[in-house]
């Protein structure tokens, strides 16, 4: 069955350390606690997947680790999530076509700017975004997008998450 093959992958393909987190996919199956490839859904025949390519900083609370929930399509589809963030504080969610590998504040802002949203994590340093429409993009391009967000607490005084890849879905 699909969810079999799901399982498979997943514990074939898993690599890297913790993003922390306890959500599961349209499966059922949890999509955190690792790093690397890692499978969302099964919303569409293909599998859904998303790779994580580091970069960020350490805020005040540690990691920020920022995952997907369900396909980045042409018309939005799933969301953007995030825990371990400063609580209720205003950053910015950037999505890219391609990898700009910026040196910024200690890490590396990964995402070229061509989508950003300012994006407010929660009373517990969360937040749960939805994608941005992305009409004008072709099926099967590239989407990088991270997370950086002000914190004191922070070596040089902004937190950045991991950065997230993956591909437009139809």
């Amino acid at each position: 069955s699909l969810a079999d093959e799901v399982v498979q992958l997943v514990t074939d393909d898993l690599t890297g350390m913790s993003i922390g987190t306890d959500e599961a996919n349209a499966l059922g199956e949890p999509i955190g606690g690792h790093q690397g490839l890692f499978v969302v859904g099964a919303i569409m025949p293909e599998v859904l997947h998303f790779t994580d390519l580091g970069g960020g900083v350490d805020g005040s609370f540690g990691p920020l680790a920022l995952y997907a929930d369900g396909p980045l399509n042409t018309q939005g589809g799933g969301s953007a999530l995030l825990d371990g963030g400063l609580p209720n504080t205003l950053g910015v969610l950037a999505f890219g076509l391609s990898q700009a590998n910026t040196p910024y504040f200690g890490g590396t802002f990964v995402p070229s700017l061509d989508v950003t949203l300012a994006v407010t994590t929660d009373a517990q340093g969360r937040f749960d975004q939805a994608y941005p429409v992305l009409p004008a993009v072709a099926v099967g391009s590239d989407v990088y997008f991270q997370y950086w967000q002000p914190d004191g607490g922070a070596a040089q005084g902004f937190g950045g998450s991991n950065a997230l890849h993956t591909q437009v879905m139809r």
